[in-house]
């Protein structure tokens, strides 16, 4: 489960208004409501340039304690589905649901239920299955919402995935666009000594651990 507006929609206030809004962080926008993405507020720009399509935009600073309160509770919530919930933080969760299947009535209805639930509490909700974690992360980050039940066809669905999925900064991801890297398996495809010098040894971790799950 991923919550891609959490920064915006642990506000409750920011996120029923009809006004545009953001958050802001590091001097730019990581997330808009609906009206400001409307009138051109993007995700990684710049606060001027923001303020400059949008004049009437309210924007906050990013408030890491009020993302990882709400994301406590959703995790409470989840747990009406199965024991195995745990935080992917800052905005996501991980549910083991494979002892639920029966008590559910199989997994589509489980999906269902949770979709249902958390508009109704307010949340953007991107939801996927697979038999890995990191699968299963990459592709709810993706907004992909794929049930993949099958190991052989992860590393051909991971592959695919916008390099967004990733977990990078906005300017590792411009970087990415730049030299032409639009998926995932064309970031895995990157020579390695020059990539780990230009965006550090923490992009190829995630990489590599997504390699490890997806060839199993």
């Amino acid at each position: 489960m991923h919550f891609p507006r959490l920064p915006l929609e642990a506000f409750a206030q920011a996120s029923a208004s009809t006004e545009a809004h953001a958050v802001a962080e590091g001097g730019r926008l990581i997330v808009s409501n609906e009206r400001a993405a409307a009138r051109g507020a993007r995700t990684g720009m710049s606060i001027p340039a923001a303020c400059a399509l949008v004049p009437d935009l309210v924007y906050r600073p990013r408030d890491h304690a009020a993302e990882s309160a709400a994301l406590e509770q959703l995790a409470s919530w989840a747990l009406q589905f199965t024991p195995g919930v745990s935080l992917q933080a800052p905005g996501g969760l991980l549910l083991e649901i494979e002892g639920s299947l029966k008590l559910f009535g199989g997994i589509k209805t489980i999906l269902s239920m949770i979709r249902r639930g958390a508009a109704e509490m307010g949340y953007t909700l991107s939801v996927a299955c697979a038999p890995t974690v990191a699968a299963a992360w990459l592709l709810a980050r993706a907004g992909s919402e794929k049930i993949v039940s099958c190991k052989r066809v992860i590393e051909t669905e991971v592959a695919a995935l916008n390099v967004r999925a990733l977990d990078c900064d906005a300017k590792t991801l411009e970087t990415l666009a730049a030299v032409g890297v639009k998926t995932v398996g064309e970031a895995l495809r990157l020579p390695r000594d020059g990539a780990t010098r230009r965006f550090g040894p923490q992009f190829f971790e995630q990489l590599d651990r997504s390699e490890e799950h997806t060839s199993e």
